[in-house]
């Protein structure tokens, strides 16, 4: 079986590109909603029951704004992981079948998930699968009649046998032989 590194190195990826985005978007939203309520707080000439005003309401903020973002930061890395999972799934099934046909075997065709994405993908593989399986049992029918026609032309009698004919003919079902292995 193949390492899972690459996988692996891709789900990290996408955790932190989706934590990186939120949390940069929350800074600047925090930066947009803070930053005037501080400017309001460092001028001078605001009496002192506007000030606590201000500081009041900034805590407030403050106390309700924060655990929203941590919240959003872990939603953004949970639907990541779930898009992780729709996204991956199909690849892992196409390369046990790209392993398959690399030893020589034609699998099965597979069914994807409902919410898995490479559909049209997997149909795609799935049509190719169908087709050398085809293929496969086309050439084994053909190998098949072609040894029956040795076998009737061997026991005709005729003189003079026509023995380098029969030859070149099992010559030919020896390399149809030879390459239906190898491909099937």
């Amino acid at each position: 079986m193949r390492s899972n590194r690459s996988l692996n190195t891709f789900r990290l990826h996408l955790a932190l590109t989706a934590a990186g985005v939120t949390a940069g978007f929350a800074l600047v939203v925090g930066a947009a909603l803070f930053v005037p309520l501080f400017a309001q707080l460092k001028r001078g000439d605001l009496d002192p029951a506007a000030m606590a005003g201000i500081a009041d309401y900034l805590l407030q903020l403050h106390a309700s704004y924060w655990p929203v973002v941590a919240g959003t930061v872990v939603a953004s890395v949970v639907s990541g992981m779930l898009l992780f999972r729709r996204m991956t799934a199909p690849l892992v099934r196409f390369v046990r079948v790209y392993d398959s046909l690399a030893n020589g075997e034609i699998p099965k065709p597979f069914q994807l998930r409902r919410t898995d994405y490479l559909r049209p993908e997997a149909e795609a593989l799935n049509a190719m699968i169908v087709a050398l399986a085809a293929r496969a049992e086309r050439e084994a029918s053909d190998l098949f009649r072609l040894d029956e026609s040795l076998s009737d032309l061997e026991s005709v009698e005729l003189e003079p046998k026509p023995e380098a004919a029969l030859a070149e003919a099992r010559a030919a079902a020896g390399s149809l032989r030879e390459r239906a292995a190898r491909t099937v």
